[in-house]
């Protein structure tokens, strides 16, 4: 899935490769087609993309996409009279662990765009932001995100007969599974949207969100994830130490050094390292990326 970063101004644009299922470039004619949704299947655009070089194009302008989210463009176009169709998911960003350019320079051998082409870069690069933010490493998205999620609500199930509020506890936070939670975009409780009043009333504190005294208790009702969370989340910029530890994991995916990465100690002579173990010796068993996610991430905090 394309990672792609948020605009301002402008438009994206969204390409489909029409292949079979095997691969292989299909010859289509019109009609084409393309719908637009959003994460929640939410129709954003209809329109007819242009064809050329085995590819459906379209641009969608900055102000259809304004929210960091997941959306799926459904392109369909006719090939040997059957209408065929393709999906595919762009996920819209606030930034990158590393640039393509700095990964190139990381290491002169990247610079061979032939060798090295962008789009296999840009897939590694996917791979080791997911590696480094993950549940087992950081927990902590070093760029900013979007999430949707479904969470159960926090006040207990009053069918049991007994009534929190005389014990102190009115359950007005709830948690929700990512650390630095930076804007609300949408928020309902079993079905029914909050309004954007009742939103600008909810008070963040990194991965809780509160809902104010004022609101008639119970604040999130007992349910399974009968609350429905869109925001955004994740620091500003990644730390220094943690874009040099994603170069490294990204070289270790692409290419195979005569030394490597998880030695701790080498003997020239003999051709003999100590090598740390991913999962034993840290996440990944590189060192300097391991004390990185270890310095910066917030391992030992959160949900799940």
């Amino acid at each position: 899935m394309p990672r792609v970063i948020r605009r301002t101004a402008g438009s994206y644009e969204i390409t489909c490769p029409t292949v079979d299922d095997s691969g292989e470039p299909l010859a289509l004619v019109a009609p084409f087609h393309v719908s637009l949704y959003d994460g929640a299947g939410s129709l954003l655009l209809a329109d007819v993309p242009t064809y050329a070089n085995d590819t459906l194009t379209f641009d969608v302008p900055v102000g259809l996409m304004p929210y960091l989210d997941t959306y799926r463009a459904d392109f369909t176009g006719v090939a040997g009279g059957e209408t065929r169709e393709w999906s595919v998911e762009v996920q819209l960003v606030g930034g990158h662990l590393f640039s393509i350019a700095q990964l190139r320079g990381f290491d002169r051998a990247f610079a061979d765009a032939v060798k090295y082409p962008t789009a296999w870069l840009e897939m590694v690069r996917d791979w080791v932001e997911d590696t480094i933010e993950g549940r087992r490493a950081a927990r902590l998205a070093f760029v900013p995100r979007g999430r949707r999620v479904l969470v159960d609500g926090t006040a207990p199930d009053l069918t049991r007969g007994w009534n929190p509020l005389m014990y102190g506890q009115d359950y007005r936070g709830i948690r929700v599974p990512d650390f630095a939670v930076r804007k609300l975009i949408s928020v309902s409780i079993n079905g029914s949207a909050l309004t954007q009043t009742e939103l600008d009333k909810l008070t963040i504190d990194d991965n809780e969100i509160w809902r104010s005294g004022g609101v008639q208790w119970p604040a999130w009702p007992f349910g399974h994830r009968n609350i429905s969370f869109h925001y955004e989340y994740g620091l500003d910029r990644p730390p220094g130490a943690i874009t040099r530890a994603a170069l490294i994991l990204a070289r270790e995916y692409i290419a195979q050094s005569p030394i490597p990465g998880r030695a701790t100690a080498t003997s020239i002579g003999d051709q003999t390292f100590r090598l740390t173990i991913a999962g034993r010796d840290g996440v990944t068993g590189l060192p300097e990326v391991d004390a990185a996610i270890q310095q910066h991430g917030r391992m030992a905090f959160g949900i799940g």
